[in-house]
């Protein structure tokens, strides 16, 4: 793809964005306290680096390969296509629950400026989510120029309130929030495997989203190198910023605090150290990192299509690209038609919140099944070369390898405890996969066939 690129600074605010750091905080720091209780600063630090051993793989294969595709391209031609088709898959069905999950109280607090009252609202709330979801997807379909400028500014402003945030909560609990007993409780002395399951889960779940950063190498200056070091950037901060506020949660605020906020984690946190109105800070901070997070998740989506596209693994016309804008138009509005299909079935639940906590739930188990297939496939591409050195070995294989132990267990045993809807959720994206991958099978056979002869 050509046309303008974004910048390392650029591809490292989308990052973030990606992440969505205040909306993580918000919606997942309730259920990961209640998961692990005391552990959960602990299991936010220490499923930073099972994460970062994935972007190290994501690194190394980016500059071997740079493409769109991403985990979908480099499984696919690594170990074999049909594990990378799924890899792709489950970043797609990832991207779509992400953004109703996202969607849903994005468009509650809009509500909820306006009325506090209508909040519980659920037909308005659905509408004002989707006329959300429209403007965002109108900025992704501009192109990576308009994204990247905007973006910036946008995530440049909520990293700005997170450390207002944090700066204030320090000032006011700094010696509270660091005690030894908070403290004691990274050494995990009552780490079960249970708390371990359902934590890892959740704190992947804060984790997800840097690897926008990789879908976008391609439309990126110098992709091969600035998306790498553009991603250990955004995770070195992001491990820093969910391991302050995972502390401080679990010092600060009760369960009581997070019901009075609206299931919102940020807000209450907000509420310690801002008198009302001045707490409405965190309601800037969950907006901006919401509409953020929803646009990242448009991209990922629209590029690992476009990939497939490409490979015949989906309808050809999903690669066609707008002649100015350069961007994958019908695959940016196949997204927003499902998502808003999804936004309409969530009516039929019984409240908001069960539809936002079981599409985090099957978010975080998707999530880690695709991290995983590109960690085995960095590993297996740098088994082959005989010419490494004790580091690569380690940075390339072990890392890697260890983080993908240590998501698939936990995802094996986290499905074993979904909700009904989370379980109803992951198994129909799955069957859908598969219905979409043996009706595409013969075009993609017949594409790497013809790729094979040209070679």
């Amino acid at each position: 793809m050509a046309g303008k690129k974004v910048t390392l600074t650029q591809s490292a605010l989308i990052g973030i964005a990606g992440n969505a750091p205040s909306y993580s905080i918000a919606v997942s720091t309730g259920a990961l306290l209640g998961a692990a209780v005391g552990l959960a600063p602990a299991l936010i630090f220490y499923c930073g680096f099972v994460v970062l051993g994935i972007l190290l793989a994501y690194r190394k294969l980016n500059q071997e390969q740079t493409s769109g595709g991403a985990a979908y391209t480099w499984v696919s031609q690594i170990i074999n296509p049909t594990l990378g088709f799924f890899a792709g898959w489950c970043l797609m069905m990832a991207s779509i629950l992400f953004i109703v999950s996202a969607s849903l109280p994005a468009g509650k607090a809009v509500v909820m400026a306006v009325d506090p009252a209508l909040g519980e609202n659920k037909m308005l709330v659905t509408i004002v989510a989707m006329s959300l979801l429209a403007l965002v997807s109108l900025v992704v379909v501009r192109g990576m120029q308009v994204v990247g400028h905007l973006q910036s500014i946008l995530t440049a402003l909520e990293v700005i309130l997170i450390i207002v945030i944090a700066a204030a909560l320090m000032w006011n609990f700094g010696t509270f929030i660091l005690t030894e007993r908070t403290l004691d409780g990274f050494l995990l002395r009552t780490l079960d495997l249970k708390t371990f399951a359902d934590g890892i889960v959740i704190a992947i779940f804060f984790y997800w989203g840097w690897d926008v950063i990789f879908n976008i190498s391609e439309e990126t200056s110098d992709g091969h190198r600035t998306s790498g070091h553009a991603g250990l950037i955004v995770l070195l901060a992001l491990i820093a910023i969910f391991t302050f506020y995972a502390t401080a949660a679990a010092a600060l605020i009760s369960e009581e605090d997070i019901k009075n906020s609206a299931d919102n984690a940020i807000f209450a946190i907000a509420a310690k150290v801002f008198p009302h109105p001045f707490d409405y800070i965190a309601v800037l901070t969950f907006f901006l990192s919401t509409i953020g997070a929803m646009e990242a998740s448009l991209l990922q989506f629209s590029r690992t299509v476009l990939a497939k596209a490409r490979d015949g693994r989906v309808g050809k016309s999903l690669a066609n690209l707008h002649r100015e804008w350069e961007t994958p138009v019908l695959a940016i509005v196949l997204d927003f038609v499902i998502v808003c299909v999804l936004l309409l079935g969530s009516l039929f639940v019984t409240g908001i919140e069960e539809a936002i906590l079981a599409g985090i739930t099957a978010t975080g188990i998707l999530v880690a099944y695709y991290y995983g297939f590109a960690g085995i496939a960095c590993a297996v591409y740098f088994i082959r070369k005989p010419s490494l050195t004790p580091g690569q070995r380690i940075l390339y294989i072990v890392w890697p390898l260890l983080s993908v132990a240590v998501l698939f267990v936990a995802a094996v045993l986290s499905t074993l405890q979904f909700s009904k809807l989370a379980a109803a959720t992951v198994i129909f994206s799955l069957l859908l996969g598969v219905v979409v991958y043996f009706i595409y099978r013969p075009a993609a056979e017949r594409q790497r066939a013809r790729s094979a002869v040209q070679r």
